[in-house]
């Protein structure tokens, strides 16, 4: 559910940590992959709040999403360095991303009389995890954004069901 948000975080990572990534360490390149994670609905917040909209029933449900910025370096001081970065802006540019990806890039599917539309309200980091067990330093930092999901269904226009006539009665 939060596919351009993800898109919006590695663009700007991209961005702004070029000049690190594109610098090999021992002949070799960091770098760096956002990838989503687990998502669920928030329990008993929004649950299936369905509202009649002009020409459309829609069903709102709020809901939380992991995601993953996965760090691969030659060393753990070069790991180190891209994490703390990495946090600093995305952290620091919450606001921008968020604007991005609820005004400028907004997340709406839609097929024939469905239509789902994502905003997200929030994220934040969670944790973060060094692994250097192996020949690569692998760093895995962890974030979860939150946000609501309209699920609508165009109404259409009314249809007869039955008609019925009533005999009017003998006025006199």
């Amino acid at each position: 559910m939060i596919n351009k948000l993800i898109q919006s975080i590695i663009l700007l990572l991209e961005q702004n940590l070029s000049a690190i990534l594109d610098t090999p360490v021992d002949q070799t390149n960091p770098s760096l992959t956002v990838l989503p994670g687990k998502f669920s609905f928030v329990p008993g917040a929004n649950q299936d709040r369905l509202q009649a909209r002009a020409q459309q029933l829609a069903s709102e449900r709020d809901f939380n999403q992991e995601f993953f910025v996965k760090i691969l370096a030659p060393d753990v001081a070069k790991s180190e360095e891209i994490a703390a970065l990495a946090i600093n802006i995305i952290i620091t540019e919450k606001e921008f991303l968020l604007g991005q990806v609820n005004r400028e890039n907004k997340a709406t599917y839609q097929t024939g009389k469905y239509v789902s539309e994502i905003d997200i309200t929030e994220f934040q980091f969670l944790e973060g995890a060094l692994d250097n067990s192996g020949a690569v330093i692998n760093f895995v930092m962890k974030f979860q954004a939150g946000g609501r999901l309209t699920l609508a269904k165009e109404a259409g226009p009314a249809e007869v069901i039955e008609k019925v006539v009533l005999n009017e009665p003998n006025v006199q």
